[in-house]
């Protein structure tokens, strides 16, 4: 969580430079980009006899198409679909209970809301709908089961977008999400687009 303030203050920072309308084709129309970045994992284990949290770290990247449009002279709104990536293999006990999970994908539906910062950048915050595949297995009494499960969530975001130019920009953001049965993500990304 100290990772979104750091975003989130660098944003209000940042908007003190000052906001300039002329360059609005650098943030409105069709875009495509790729992400890569810091994906973590967590499994909330409390219950009556213990508080305890599992986590897991790996690399996560993913792709994302959007169209963004201008609200007055400084504001933009956008949607985006996404998918992402990562390496979710991890187990740990949960009680008498052995749990794995192998993460297949995650997909996106979003919606954001931004402001331009200076000449060539925008800080905008997100949030949307995420649906996490996994294969699950439970071992329990020596007896193992597996599935795959969809787990729907609710993802919010922060971030900046550089324009390098009119048709090429650089990202960095951040995201939490929360899924079903006690599951949550933290990302930080780094990432590249595109504008037509």
């Amino acid at each position: 969580m100290k990772h979104y303030h750091a975003i989130t203050a660098a944003i209000i920072v940042a908007s003190g430079l000052g906001v300039t309308a002329a360059h609005a084709e650098e943030f409105v129309g069709p875009r495509v980009e790729a992400t890569i970045g810091w994906n973590q994992l967590q499994f909330d284990l409390r219950n009556p006899q213990t508080s305890e949290n599992e986590t897991n770290s790996e690399l996560g990247w993913g792709f994302a198409a959007g169209y963004d449009v201008p609200i007055g002279s400084n504001l933009i709104a956008g949607v985006e679909a996404g998918i992402s990536f990562s390496d979710d293999e991890y187990s740990f006990e949960d009680g008498s209970v052995t749990r794995s999970y192998d993460g297949s994908r995650d997909i996106a539906l979003m919606g954001r809301l931004g402001t331009r910062i200076g000449n060539n950048a925008l800080g905008y915050l997100a949030a949307g709908y995420s649906n996490y595949r996994t294969d699950e297995f439970v071992e329990n009494g020596g007896i193992l089961t597996s599935e795959t499960v969809n787990l729907d969530g609710l993802r919010l975001g922060a971030g900046l977008e550089v324009a390098l130019t009119p048709s090429t920009y650089l990202k960095s953001e951040y995201r939490h999400t929360i899924y079903e049965d006690d599951i949550s993500r933290n990302e930080i990304l780094t990432g590249i687009g595109f504008r037509f």
